[in-house]
């Protein structure tokens, strides 16, 4: 099985700093999980012994309007993104 994230939602407004709820499965055994929204560092989470989490982020206040990835990287090879838009 591939790895992956799942979010909880795909649109925020600008600036409203929305947390969003993340879902991850087949990351590296209770790794670090460092996520990152637009490029920012939002937060990190720890996969549990079957490599997978789940927790909650905050979308960087400073990103303006457009469409950007979520992405998700445990620092032993196992990454995966998914959109998110900001109107």
């Amino acid at each position: 099985m591939a790895t992956t994230i799942t979010l909880s939602q795909s649109t925020s407004e600008a600036g409203d700093g929305a947390f969003i709820h993340l879902l991850g499965a087949e990351f590296g055994l209770s790794k670090p999980v460092s996520l990152y929204v637009g490029g920012v560092h939002a937060g990190e989470l720890t996969a549990d012994e079957q490599g997978n989490f789940s927790g909650q982020v905050q979308i960087p206040r400073e990103l303006a309007a457009g469409s950007f990835e979520v992405f998700a990287d445990d620092h032993v090879g196992n990454t995966d993104g998914a959109a998110f838009t900001i109107s």
